[in-house]
């Protein structure tokens, strides 16, 4: 866990002037005022675009806000890093930044693009791209496609033309790592507007006091496992169900804990080193980071022999890390399984949320693509792709690679017949599965040597199609004292759901409920 220093910046009054906002703009913005609610203590949980959104209302609002994420930088799905690329091919770049998809705002994406705006972010350069929708008579997926925020309402052949003609709306897809052109400079303007950020800092369950919310415990619990040999490696589940590995060998005795040091998913045992197959990070056998974007060393683990006569095998010891971090209110903006860990015993309702599985990979290639052909493309024959979209035209880092290398970096977003259980081998067999569908957007890369794979993203998304709002949880879900927000949160009447038109994409929809728990909390914060 890191708490992060507040970074010495400019003041409130003159971040607000340089995004073109003084303090009287904070009304035209339709943002709360900054005294509503002077000293109430919020604790919000996820430093996705919902957290983010939220936090920095409930800081201009005037609460002592502290927001707590639990990988070690912001950004959530969003979340970008280095991928280095280094003897692919000559002269290329030591490294290409990569964002966790390709993100595009469309018009209608008004709580985005106010976002943007608001804190001077809005003049970012980006690519106006047209999908290729295709004809109707061949037959979309359309409820595959409402995975990935075309909703299936807008894809649906029997509906009139005007939905089509929304799904084939131009959309700009931003250019550059999100790391360096959005969280950083909101992360340091959330410190200068009063709030505590801490990075790093896994959230463990809530805490009630006489039935009411009062804060989120953090960190692992201790434990002492006594695991049984299995050979050269063994493996037990610390009590979060984390895996823990031993190894005993020539080389030496040792332990890893088995939590990813990208997203905090389990890393599991692959040959002789660790994987983790949702974002494709591996480690040496002694638990360094080898490849993807993982950067930082898996944890040791204090390990000793247990004697033969008691039984034999291993005794490994968890520090205890866990402590509370008090709150008043709690806001909660989590993807649904990291919500149904936490808040799951107090709030049922978040374990029956139903998600699907999906994924999001790269392909840097030997071959171009003809600059002719469009930079975006729905695949309705795709066996597990249902999106494609080329990288080197639609981002600085990646089309800097492709001018050099004179190749090509294609993206796949899947959310057709994946396999459920992510096993160590999954992120490659989902590679050479995905591999097929690179010829359906754009033929003449069949046959293109692929130089490099990734899986950039992987794992479950609630599922957007029709019959969302049934099942979305309310944003304040019935503890006292909890909020929610993100993809979980159902949209009031008026703001996009299902009932009144298109639903809006991911990005749009966890600001969009961020600023709204943001805007109930402090209204409640306020009192009459």
């Amino acid at each position: 866990m890191s708490r992060v220093p507040r970074r010495a910046g400019p003041s409130r009054r003159g971040l607000l002037q340089r995004s073109g906002l003084g303090l009287a703009g904070l009304a035209l913005a339709g943002r709360p005022g900054p005294t509503r609610a002077e000293g109430t203590a919020v604790l919000v949980v996820g430093g996705g675009p919902a957290g983010v959104a939220a936090a920095l209302d409930l800081a201009e609002g005037g609460a002592q806000v502290t927001l707590v994420e639990a990988a070690d930088r912001l950004g959530g799905r969003l979340r970008g890093w280095t991928e280095p690329l280094v003897g692919a091919v000559e002269h290329e770049d030591p490294a290409v930044e990569v964002g966790a998809g390709l993100h595009a705002v469309g018009a209608d994406d008004t709580a985005v693009l106010a976002l943007l705006h608001r804190f001077g972010l809005d003049g970012l350069p980006g690519a106006p791209v047209r999908l290729e929708v295709p004809a109707r008579e061949e037959g979309l997926d359309a409820a595959c496609l409402a995975r990935f925020g075309l909703p299936a309402a807008a894809l649906d052949p029997a509906l009139p033309p005007q939905a089509w003609a929304w799904a084939r709306q131009p959309r700009r897809y931003l250019r550059g790592d999100p790391e360096s052109w959005l969280w950083r400079p909101l992360a340091d303007l959330f410190q200068a507007l009063g709030g505590e950020l801490r990075l790093g800092t896994a959230a463990r369950s809530l805490v009630l006091r006489e039935g009411r919310v009062a804060g989120v415990e953090v960190g692992q619990p201790g434990a002492r496992l006594r695991v049984v040999p299995q050979g050269a490696w063994s493996q037990d589940q610390d009590p979060a169900g984390l895996p823990v590995h031993v190894h005993d060998g020539p080389e030496g005795l040792w332990a890893l804990h088995g939590r990813c040091t990208h997203q905090g998913d389990p890393a599991l045992r692959l040959h002789d080193r660790l994987h983790c197959p949702t974002c494709g990070s591996t480690w040496d056998a002694r638990g360094q980071p080898l490849d993807g974007p993982a950067t930082q060393a898996l944890r040791r683990l204090e390990v000793a022999r247990l004697p033969a006569e008691g039984g034999g095998g291993y005794r490994v010891d968890l520090p205890d890390t866990t402590w509370t971090l008090p709150a008043e209110r709690v806001l909660l903006a989590l993807d649904p399984p990291a919500l149904a860990r936490l808040a799951g015993p107090v709030l049922p309702a978040a374990r029956a949320l139903t998600g699907v599985p999906f994924a999001v990979a790269r392909f840097w290639l030997d071959r171009p693509v003809d600059p002719r052909r469009p930079a975006a493309a729905l695949l309705p024959r795709g066996r597990h792709a249902t999106l494609a979209l080329l990288a080197h035209r639609l981002q600085d880092a990646s089309a800097a690679w492709a001018a050099r290398s004179g190749g090509s970096v294609v993206e796949l977003q899947a959310g057709r017949d994946l396999p459920a259980e992510q096993s160590p081998g999954w992120s490659q067999a989902l590679l050479d599965a995905l591999h097929p569908d690179l010829a359906l957007a754009w033929p003449e890369l069949a046959g293109a040597a692929v130089l490099k794979a990734r899986l950039v993203r992987g794992g479950q998304r609630v599922h957007l199609g029709p019959g969302h709002a049934a099942r979305a949880l309310p944003m304040q879900p019935g503890p006292p004292g909890l909020w929610l927000a993100g993809e979980v949160v159902a949209l009031s009447p008026g703001a996009g759901s299902p009932g009144d038109g298109p639903a809006p994409l991911l990005w749009e929809r966890a600001v969009r409920t961020g600023r709204a728990a943001a805007a109930d909390l402090l209204a409640g914060a306020a009192g009459p």
